[in-house]
């Protein structure tokens, strides 16, 4: 059972490369907490991204923010994100403030009874480039809402434990406050393995459907650090 699991793994992972092998985005991503006391923690993430058949960066985001811990399920957390992006002319920063709950739970699936589930609420206050010319631009402000979910399933042990392989899915829809509500929704596949207590490492496929009716494929790398 063990070799088939692995031989699944692996298929997976060569049909997600193999899928974005004809896309022209690649993602990479480490995400970490740090917790500093019981109740109060430090939360954030680093991301590149690609455009142009993965030859030119598109974006770059530093998302540093502050987490409090209602219980060991609930957390609040609120930061800023810095997110230069590369225009035709030249590269200009978005800015965004966020604030997000973030709801974990564990239920049984495939046999496991330690898959995970998180849930999370985010809003964002966000001032957009606009009218990007070479070294003049104006801002836009506008709010958008997200939701996320996500689940861990931990393969070949019904604990997720170091040295553990482990499938995650999950799916973020993303809605305007204001004029057209919809604007985007990531639904996401990957396989992954726990390298220890503190580090996740996952490769994945990302389907994009945006609102304008175009959809993106992305092949995401990423990992996943807790101090």
């Amino acid at each position: 059972m063990k070799k088939i699991l692995l031989l699944t793994i692996a298929s997976a992972l060569w049909v997600v490369h193999a899928r974005a092998q004809t896309s022209d985005h690649l993602w990479g991503a480490i995400f970490y907490t740090a917790k500093l006391t019981d109740k109060w923690g430090l939360i954030g993430d680093i991301q590149w991204r690609s455009k142009d058949d993965m030859k030119e960066m598109s974006s770059f985001i530093i998302r540093p923010g502050v987490s409090y811990n209602f219980t060991k399920q609930l957390s609040a957390s609120a930061g800023y994100a810095f997110i230069p992006t590369d225009y035709t002319h030249d590269v200009v920063p978005e800015h965004r403030v966020w604030e997000q709950l973030i709801f974990a739970h564990k239920n049984e699936i495939l046999g496991s009874t330690n898959t995970s589930f998180a849930h999370r609420l985010r809003m964002e206050h966000r001032w957009v480039p606009t009218h990007v010319t070479e070294h003049d631009h104006d801002y836009l402000k506008s709010n958008r809402f997200r939701y996320f979910i996500r689940t861990i399933t931990p393969l070949f042990s019904k604990e997720l434990t170091a040295n553990t392989f482990f499938l995650s899915l999950q799916n973020e829809v993303f809605l305007n406050l204001k004029g057209s509500n919809f604007d985007q929704n990531r639904a996401y596949l990957a396989a992954g393995y726990r390298f220890s207590k503190k580090f996740d490492g996952e490769m994945g496929y990302m389907h994009t459907s945006m609102s304008n009716n175009t959809t993106r494929s992305i092949l995401q790398i990423a990992g996943y650090v807790r101090l």
